[in-house]
């Protein structure tokens, strides 16, 4: 009798413990925009409570506000002689504690014109204050929530303005006809690889996921055009992500299980009543369950694993350790039997592995109440092995590709911003780059054995990088950007000074015009460089320039409503001294991957990039949200010749509509239900023509390369939907998530092939489906 009371009274407690009213934490730091130091006394509301709850940030702008409701809020900042700032959604549920960081800017307004205005979105800003246009902010929420995402920074910003994707089976972008490989990426500030699982493997600058779990991420910000001054070595794209700090108050936790993977996080003080944080997460691939889906022999397995490590100090600054590492793996046996082989591939076996990572550590101090410094040391590489054999027509396996490859770099950034007062701040700074790699490159390029050496090379160079920037209020309502980036490249005594320019103007309290130009170079893969020509014994690529580009964009923004924007961004980018063959149609502009690369280059090529973006959208509110984004645009290439034809990327137009709608049952407060689509229809990508003739005669597709990308693929359009469901009980929240990319099964990826069955050339095409269904608990 008395176990049952006790069962019942356990039950009855839980029960209570699980419905009663969830409240949460919120909490963060307010700082100045321009100068990041700590704002005091700033007002702090959450908007939408009743009675109206609020606080006032402490002495190191710090703010701290319990028993929230959960729900979905907007909260404002305000202090005097700053703008307003209105942050929404903010999404506070009961498994984790919410912390929003605030940034405010100073206003220039004379006191006597100061007027009541109800204050601008934090969603329409980027975090770099200097950054003026072709920059936008995106947030974790928006990484699990774009349909099609798949919590994937890089295939989430192909529903961004001005960028579109080659095939859904890679997350490779194409940003305004820029090829992939010309993205940068940076973490906490410092240039990092490509941190893509399989990276760079069919496509460089793509891969399948990004290495980042966004349970580490903060808001990061994504570039398509015209970097401010600390951006070096891109043509096309910057990525630039934050890691957040772990909770400096509470343990929390996350567990995730789904088709894609298991997820695990963990963060909180080391020592509870102290600052110091820990913030670290693991990821396991489980992709096996979903391979049937997936038609390709590159089914992914894989882990990582990330990290943050967070030490204020009263008079020293912040220290931070952080880092990234994942590690890849990938087999295909040889189908033996020769009547199984229906194209050239079936013939081949291989061993694949990857290893990427990056550890840095930075240090931050504030000086008086306009200055701080920063810096970073990070030590980073990439290293791929792969091992590719061939079955010849006596079904004996040969070697026909051997290639491991090594890159890495050390890297020291330092960087100081001060901010003059109300009308200037100023950023400068250095980057030291140590380049080392270990080349090894071994292909069949003939029908005899041994493999011929492409590459066999190790040693290091160094890029050197200084940046300067200035952030200029001319007036009230203009801003003026003004930089320069210089860099100087050892491997081949290159030296280029880049300038950066913005200017905008507040036409109006809803309309602003802004125009940004930037000279920007980039290095193509270094094994490009040190091709070895087994001929005349020598590298015939290592002293080839640096590719460079020019952009010019103008901007139009109205703000329709506090929600709401419409922005308009036509631009055009002029690329020279690119690496071409001479007296060829090739163009390092086109190049995907090829591992058998083995070319003399010239720096003689051209490339053009025009277009307009237009982008309707309203941010989400915590109820519904759209994003409709166009872009009409042209790539073209010149040869060292002269000629000019259509790059690969040359799709001409893509269209992506987003929508989505979240719905909290009225009868059960702690459940919210989230509907999320995509629709994407895009001009095909652009494919060179079959040679039939020779291509029948060798059993394995030739081109045509006379007539380079002059046949257009069919129309490419996707359907993307996703569905969750979110149940807050008192301390813990779960949520269920069903996401569907290519819910129609449209095909993808074109490509020729020669067909053994039908002894003919065929176009093929991929159909790639990729669901995931994951269940994620956070406490």
């Amino acid at each position: 009798m008395i176990k049952r009371i006790t069962l019942l009274i356990f039950i009855v407690a839980i029960k209570s413990a699980c419905l009663s009213q969830a409240v949460q934490i919120i909490k963060g730091t307010i700082v100045d925009k321009d100068s990041e130091i700590p704002l005091p006394g700033v007002n702090v509301i959450i908007e939408g409570t009743s009675p109206l709850i609020g606080t006032i940030t402490n002495e190191k702008g710090d703010y701290y506000i319990q028993d929230i409701p959960i729900g979905s809020y907007t909260v404002t900042a305000s202090y005097i002689g700053y703008d307003k700032a209105v942050n929404y959604p903010v999404l506070i549920g009961a498994g984790k504690q919410v912390v929003l960081n605030i940034s405010m800017t100073e206003n220039t307004t004379l006191l006597d014109e100061v007027t009541i205005k109800p204050g601008s979105s934090a969603k329409n800003e980027t975090v770099n204050s200097m950054s003026i246009i072709s920059g936008r902010k995106f947030s974790v929420e928006d990484t699990r929530r774009y349909a099609g995402g798949l919590a994937d920074p890089a295939r989430m910003v192909s529903a961004f303005a001005g960028v579109s994707v080659g095939n859904i089976q890679d997350n490779a972008i194409i940003v305004r006809g820029n090829n992939p490989k010309y993205v940068g990426w940076h973490l906490e500030g410092v240039e990092i690889p490509n941190p893509n699982h399989f990276s760079s493997i069919n496509v460089i600058g793509g891969g399948f996921v990004t290495i980042f779990s966004n349970q580490l991420l903060s808001n990061s910000d994504f570039f398509t055009g015209a970097f401010p001054a600390e951006y070096g070595n891109v043509l096309s794209g910057v990525f630039d992500m934050r890691l957040r700090n772990g909770n400096r108050d509470e343990r929390e936790f996350t567990v995730q299980a789904g088709l894609m993977g298991l997820d695990f996080a963990a963060e909180g003080p080391f020592v509870k009543g102290k600052d110091a944080s820990y913030l670290i997460n693991y990821r396991y691939s489980t992709m096996s369950l979903v391979s049937p889906l997936i038609p390709s022999e590159q089914v992914p397995k894989y882990q990582d694993l990330s990290f943050k490590l967070n030490f204020p100090t009263q008079k020293l600054g912040t220290f931070s350790v952080w880092g990234i590492g994942a590690l890849d793996y990938n087999e295909q046996p040889v189908i033996e039997d020769s009547t199984a082989w229906t194209e050239d591939f079936d013939r081949y076996a291989y061993d694949f592995t990857q290893n990427t990572a990056a550890a840095g550590f930075s240090h931050r101090k504030i000086f008086g109440s306009k200055t701080f410094i920063n810096n970073t040391f990070v030590a980073s590489a990439n290293q791929f092995i792969m091992d590719l054999q061939r079955q010849n027509d006596a079904l004996v396996l040969e070697d026909n590709w051997y290639g491991n490859n090594m890159e890495g770099k050390l890297t020291l950034k330092s960087y100081v911003n001060h901010k003059f007062g109300k009308q200037h701040t100023v950023r400068a700074g250095i980057i030291i780059n140590d380049l080392f790699y270990d080349l090894e490159n071994h292909a069949a390029l003939g029908n005899t054995l041994p493999l011929d050496t492409l590459s066999d090379e190790s040693g290091h160079t160094k890029r050197m990088e200084a940046f300067a920037q200035s952030r200029i209020k001319l007036t009230p309502k203009t801003l003026l950007n003004v930089g320069l980036h210089a860099t100087y490249l050892e491997l081949n005594d290159e030296f280029l000074a880049a300038p950066r320019l913005g200017l905008s103007h507040q036409i109006s309290s809803t309309q602003k015009l802004s125009l940004g130009y930037g000279m920007h170079s980039c290095l193509e893969p270094l094994r490009v460089y040190f091709y070895k020509d087994p001929v005349n014994n020598n590298y015939p690529n290592k002293t080839l320039g640096l590719t460079k580009a020019h952009h010019l964009i103008a901007s139009y923004d109205l703000s329709l409503s506090n929600k709401t924007r419409l922005k308009i961004e036509p631009y055009y980018q002029f690329l020279y001294d690119v690496p071409v063959i001479k007296d060829s149609t090739f163009s390092m502009l086109n190049f995907e991957q090829d591992f058998h690369f083995n070319d003399a280059l010239v720096n003689e090529g051209k490339g053009r990039n025009m277009g307009i973006d237009f982008t309707l959208e309203k941010y989400f509110d915590g109820s519904s949200y759209y994003l409709l984004t166009t872009s009409l645009f042209k790539s073209t290439y010149e040869t060292g010749n002269g000629q000019i034809y259509p790059t690969k990327y040359d799709k001409g137009y893509v269209v992506n509509l987003l929508a989505g709608k979240d719905v909290v049952l009225q009868r059960k407060k702690n459940h919210t239900l989230s509907f999320n689509g995509r629709i994407t229809i895009s001009g095909g990508n652009k494919v060179t023509p079959v040679d039939e003739d020779l291509s029948l005669q060798a059993k394995t597709p030739y081109y045509d390369w006379s007539k380079p990308y002059a046949t257009q693929l069919p129309v490419d359009y996707f359907l993307d939907a996703s569905f969750s469901w979110r149940r807050d009980y008192k301390k813990v929240a779960g949520i269920f998530t069903v996401e569907v990319k290519n819910l129609l099964g449209n095909p993808s990826d074109y490509r020729h092939t020669y067909n053994y069955v039908t002894q003919s050339i065929e176009q093929q095409s991929v159909v790639v489906v990729m669901p995931n269904i994951s269940y994620r608990i956070e406490f």
